[in-house]
């Protein structure tokens, strides 16, 4: 009797090592095609999706962008998209709600994600007006924080260079910076 419960588990524990190496070959396989689509995630059930934040959570979702009228508050312009953030999206929304409402020049406002410096450039460059509110506090201390850790690194490349090529006067400027 005990002989045939010991070849029971046996048999068990063959079928659960089997399924066990079965999934980490599916999983093995869906990390190389990662990598060879050069993505970080992907869904399985909507491959276009992305994990994103939302309301505080994370899900699977798309992110949507919309320009509405300020004068008729009518929507002009939609997209989905499923970049995880809205930095990269304020150029090219304005661009296209300017060019369906046919004017040279327009406004946009816009909330704190859309804050990119090159976004607003190229909005700007394109005669238009860009409101957006300032990023918090804690946002400008961790760029300026970079910046710093930068530009060290920076100084830092200068002083091994430093010996006839730089003027040291612009040198000193730099270290009391950092």
């Amino acid at each position: 009797m005990a002989i045939a419960k010991d070849e029971a588990l046996a048999d068990d524990l063959t079928d659960k090592l089997k399924t066990c190496q079965e999934l980490k070959e599916q999983y093995l396989t869906q990390k190389q095609e990662l990598k060879d689509e050069g993505l970080e995630q992907k869904s399985l059930t909507d491959p276009d999706s992305r994990r994103m934040k939302n309301n505080g959570s994370l899900d699977i979702c798309y992110n949507v962008q919309s320009v509405v009228d300020a004068k008729n508050h009518f929507v002009v312009d939609i997209s989905t998209t499923n970049d995880i953030n809205d930095q990269n999206q304020l150029y090219t929304m304005a661009q296209k709600a300017s060019e369906l409402l046919e004017k040279e020049s327009s406004t946009v406002l816009a909330d704190t994600g859309y804050y990119n410096g090159t976004e607003i450039k190229n909005c700007v460059d394109a005669g238009m007006n860009v409101f957006i509110k300032k990023l918090k506090r804690i946002m400008l201390q961790r760029i300026m924080n970079f910046a710093k850790k930068s530009l060290y690194i920076m100084v830092k490349l200068m002083n091994i260079h430093a010996q006839q090529e730089i003027d040291y006067d612009f040198l000193k400027i730099l270290r009391r910076m950092v």
